[in-house]
Formats: C-alpha cells, structure tokens, sequence
C-alpha cells in the first residue's frame, strides 16, 4: 500500500470515527493508549471525579485504527480532530467531547508536548510509575504470584522507597537511553528495552557488560571509547539531578518495574515462577490496591471534569 493509499485509509477511518462518536449517546470520549493497565487506570481516574450527568466511555488507540494503535494514533486522531473543530462538538443539539490521556515519556524534555486542555500527559515517564509509586506492593505482588505477603512484607512494605532503590541500580542505563534518546541514534539502547548491563533484573550494574556495551556503541558511532565516556558525563550529570531531586520517576520508564519486581520476588522467595507470566499480572493486580481518590491523581482528573463541565454549560 502506497503512502497516499495510507493516508487515505487512516482520514477515512478518522471520519468515520468522528461521525460514530457524533451519533453515539456517549458524551464524552476518553481515549487512552494501552489495553493492559490504561482502561481501568483511567476509568477508575473518571469514576472519582463524580460527575453523574456525564457519560463517558474509555476508547483504546487500536479501537481507532486496528492495525496499529498506541500513542502515536492517538496524537495523530487528536491533530485530525483538532483540524475539524471536532474535539467538542454539538450535533443535532447533542454536545460530545474528548479527552486524550498518553504517557509523557521524556517528552517533555525533548519539548514535543502538545498544548491543549484535551490531551493530558502523564506526570512521570508512563502509566505505570503510577502503579507501582502509589500501589500497595505487598498485597499486589503476593496476589499476583499466588503467596504469603507475610514472605515479601519486610521488602516491599514501602513501594516508593523499592522503587527509588530500582532506580538507583539502573542508574547507568538509564543515563544511556537518556543519551540516546537525545542524540537521535537508532539501533542502540533505548528506552523500549530492558537493561542489558544488569547482573540480573533486580541488580546493579554489571562492569564487564557495561564495558563491553560502551565499547560496541562507540564503534556504531564511530568515535573512541574515551570520546563518549566524555559525551555520558553530561546526561549522567542531567539524570543525577532528577534523582537527588526524587524525580526519578520522570525519567525512569515504570513498565520496566514489572521485570525487575518478578524477579526480586523470585530471588526473596527461592521460588521457580513463570516469570514472564508473573511479570504481566504483576501491573495489572498492583493496579487495583490505588487509591484513586487521593491527591496524585489530580492532576489526570481535572481536565476531565473540566471537559465535562464544558459538555454541560
């Protein structure tokens, strides 16, 4: 399919979006990127804002497009929308609105925020540093791995220390994705893998993988050993900052927790579990032990209800 063919197809399936969100008795369109965590997170997110009169419904990006999905659809729907005056509409005396929730990743200091009471970025890198900064680990992680919390209490008692101690080993590789990321390179480490430098996911960095890393991106770029080590200094100085601040969590990817946690978890306990399998339920129990209703929330809910109140005036 050609590129024109493409967009055709994509501004096709935008339209038709548009018209069935027109004729629908929804008010107000919640679009989100993710099928794991995103529609309860979210959901649970509108629920607490407690506007009876409004109903709403929690839209995935592949509901828009099915061969894709993902941020990108999003942004890219929003744009469209935003192109033919269509983020709130009133057809045939029916007002519908919309509301477009992504993970910030870093791209707010990359300065590729888009600016609009409809689209709402996450505080920290994505959904999931919610998850596991606010949830309840113990109870979470015990349910999701089938034991007794009374075996992981003393470890995960206090989620936003176990994550500002996650964070502090992977310090050296999220130094590297940060570099890269701004650097523009491709085929290198970056923020959509798993560290490998670790000594294991729950560790610290391991000197030799590290070494021998450093010395295969260097040769990618073309430039000494020495020449990057210098070039690293400064995001590491840009990374140290955001941790002695406890930002961690801006810069720190929360969808890599759910790995390092599963296999925490297997070193404490000794066990042999599934960890592929543990580390998917992981997010998707912690989830539920939130609580929506407190004050780190408010920043996801208020400009639904203030798109909500919109709808209503």
């Amino acid at each position: 399919m050609s590129n024109k063919e493409q967009i055709k197809r994509l501004n096709h399936s935008n339209s038709g979006y548009l018209r069935s969100m027109q004729v629908s008795e929804v008010n107000l369109f919640v679009f989100v990127e993710g099928k794991e965590c995103d529609p309860y997170f979210y959901g649970k997110i509108c629920q607490t804002t407690r506007i009876d009169k409004i109903k709403y419904e929690i839209v995935t990006a592949n509901q828009i497009n099915c061969e894709s999905g993902g941020k990108k659809v999003l942004l890219d729907y929003f744009m469209y929308l935003r192109k033919k005056k269509g983020l709130i509409t009133n057809f045939k005396g029916k007002k519908t609105g919309c509301v477009f929730f992504v993970d910030k990743d870093i791209d707010d200091i990359k300065r590729k925020l888009k600016r609009s009471i409809h689209v709402v970025y996450t505080q920290y890198y994505d959904v999931q540093n919610y998850i596991y900064k606010y949830g309840d680990l113990v109870n979470g992680a015990s349910a999701a791995a089938s034991i007794d919390p009374n075996k992981i209490e003393k470890y995960f008692k206090y989620s936003s220390e176990w994550c500002k101690q996650v964070a502090k080993n992977w310090f050296d590789w999220v130094v590297l994705c940060y570099f890269i990321s701004n650097s523009g390179l491709t085929n290198c480490p970056n923020y959509r893998i798993h560290s490998s430098i670790q000594t294991r996911m729950c560790g610290t960095t391991d000197k030799n993988k590290y070494d021998l890393l450093i010395i295969d991106l260097a040769s990618k770029m073309v430039i000494s050993k020495e020449e990057l080590t210098k070039r690293l200094v400064n995001a590491s100085i840009r990374v140290s900052k955001y941790y002695s601040q406890d930002e961690h969590h801006r810069i720190f990817k929360g969808k890599w927790f759910s790995e390092i946690l599963s296999d925490d978890i297997k070193q404490i306990t000794k066990t042999n579990f599934e960890e592929k399998s543990l580390s998917k339920k992981l997010p998707n129990v912690i989830v539920a032990t939130l609580d929506f209703s407190e004050s780190w929330a408010d920043h996801l809910r208020r400009p639904f209800f203030e798109i909500a109140t919109m709808l209503l005036s």
